[in-house]
């Protein structure tokens, strides 16, 4: 399954381009994936409902994933989601940057259990643009000037956040070419994934080359009642079989890790 987070600062086009990828025929995720907990008594953008939110976005994804694995669904189908967990870390105040490594390390335990990819695409757009679809809006929905979008400062601020912070991607959207923007986005996650997957095989395709550590150990002439051995580790965990080659008085160990010492008593 694999999700795609459209970002950006409000203005940007997120809903427009997901409604697009809809009539494109793309699953979007549905409304619930947006909704705040509601606590009179605390704002929702705080740190405690940001968090909130954050869990349950992960357990409607995860359900959704489980509810695809019973239809027996693709797991290379693909879904667009207005805006992500990352968004907490921008509204939930001076604390918000305390999320961004759980939100990460949440990804990583939801791609482990489920085989989930999220990524997160970062909508970019110029000033001018931004702040002329802003105030065109507003004059359609003035009530979102609760929101203090009707302050250029307020839409300088949020957009310094998100021209700043770390995305798997970004995608210019200051035209009015849609279609164009889509297959951007779908063609940057397609490398990126392709990336990735090129990257994991390298790794373990490569070839280590372990030096081989040998001790020779002269056995003494001592007769003993009972065999000692010892296995002595140094520096690091034993790695690799120990294999010993006999000679006449001498005991060889061929030790396939060089971190490996190896001593050995035996009786004669």
């Amino acid at each position: 399954m694999i999700v795609i987070c459209l970002e950006g600062c409000h203005g940007c086009g997120k809903s427009t381009l997901t409604n697009l990828f809809n009539e494109l025929g793309y699953k979007t995720l549905d409304e619930a994936f947006l909704d705040m907990p509601h606590v009179p008594a605390m704002s929702p953008q705080t740190m405690l409902m940001e968090s909130v939110w954050i869990g349950n976005w992960f357990i409607r994804l995860l359900n959704l994933a489980d509810k695809q694995g019973e239809e027996g669904v693709s797991g290379e189908e693909i879904f667009i989601a207005d805006r992500s967990p990352f968004s907490a870390v921008c509204y939930a105040g001076s604390r918000g940057p305390l999320l961004e490594p759980v939100i990460r390390a949440q990804m990583e335990e939801v791609l482990s259990a489920s085989n989930i990819e999220i990524y997160s695409v970062h909508l970019s757009v110029s000033s001018d643009v931004l702040w002329s679809r802003i105030t065109s809006r507003l004059e359609k929905e003035p009530s979102r000037a609760q929101y203090s979008e009707d302050k250029m400062s307020h839409m300088i601020k949020i957009n310094e956040f998100y021209n700043s912070f770390e995305w798997d991607l970004t995608v210019d959207n200051s035209g009015e070419d849609g279609r164009k923007v889509v297959d951007e986005v779908i063609k940057k996650v397609d490398e990126l994934r392709s990336k990735k997957v090129s990257s994991n095989v390298e790794v373990s395709e490569k070839e280590v080359n372990v030096e081989v550590n040998i001790e020779v150990v002269k056995t003494p002439n001592k007769s003993l009642s009972n065999k000692f051995e010892e296995c002595c580790i140094v520096g690091g965990s034993e790695r690799g079989k120990v294999e010993p080659v006999e000679g006449e008085e001498d005991m060889l160990y061929a030790g396939k890790s060089p971190t490996t010492v190896v001593t050995k008593w035996l009786e004669v």
